[in-house]
């Protein structure tokens, strides 16, 4: 269901797109804000399915921990480059942030246990357009990036949300950890002026962001926990030609 809202404005704005496209013209008559480089910005709108496993040392291996999906939020900027008519090579680097209510142990009757991940990433992509017209460039996208991921455990009081609390004899978790995505999708540009335009695009993204070891709902020793996380990304900006 998330995905879908997702990808509806996305597919709304192609079809939108494709009803005043030119196809057929040549280079010369595209626009600046497809034809030439440049910059971009915008606020990305995530959801994230979670698939964690946990190693239980000398019993099983891969053990699947039920986790919720997750809404996240996040800024994207980077540059696009055109290597033909056809094809143009985007770096972007984006930011997002999630909150995503867990189940452990731990849990009590009187308070919940958050995990806010707060994720960083650099993503070269390919996007490659069927046509290219003066106002649309419509494209296929794929991608790899490198990512790191601040995991941070809290704890609130089930009644008020706001009042954190702070357990002086629990060991939270707070670490870091790197991983590798994959990416693909669909996007399209639209031409506004000679020098600016709205990038949109509505891609899937996989990883293996949080990884570390975890001890507190089983005190006899430390157990690697990990997550993937297959998401939907959708992102919305605003793109400026350079000289």
């Amino acid at each position: 269901m998330h995905c879908r809202l997702l990808c509806f404005p996305l597919l709304v704005a192609l079809l939108f797109g494709s009803g005043f496209a030119e196809i057929g013209e040549n280079n010369d008559s595209v626009s600046a804000v497809i034809s030439r480089r440049s910059l971009f910005l915008g606020p990305l709108l995530t959801y994230d399915g979670r698939n964690a496993q946990i190693d239980v040392q000398d019993i099983q291996k891969g053990v699947k921990v039920p986790r919720s999906g997750m809404l996240g939020f996040g800024l994207a900027l980077g540059m696009n480059t055109p290597v033909s008519p056809l094809l143009r090579f985007r770096i972007g680097v984006y930011v997002d942030f999630h909150d995503a209510l867990d189940d452990t142990l731990f849990t009590a009757e009187t308070v919940t246990v958050h995990m806010f991940y707060y994720h960083a990433g650099i993503e070269p992509q390919l996007h490659l357009a069927p046509w290219h017209s003066r106002k649309v460039f419509p494209f296929v996208l794929a991608g790899a990036g490198l990512n790191g991921v601040w995991s941070q455990e809290r704890t609130f009081l089930l009644n008020d949300p706001g009042q954190e609390i702070i357990y002086t004899d629990r060991k939270y978790i707070s670490e870091v950890s790197f991983s590798f995505n994959v990416s693909a999708g669909l996007g399209c540009d639209f031409a506004l002026s000679r020098r600016f335009g709205i990038s949109l695009t509505d891609y899937f993204r996989y990883l293996y962001p949080v990884s570390y070891r975890i001890k507190q709902d089983f005190p006899l020793y430390e157990m690697p926990y990990r997550e993937s996380w297959l998401g939907n990304i959708f992102f919305l900006g605003l793109s400026y030609v350079l000289r």
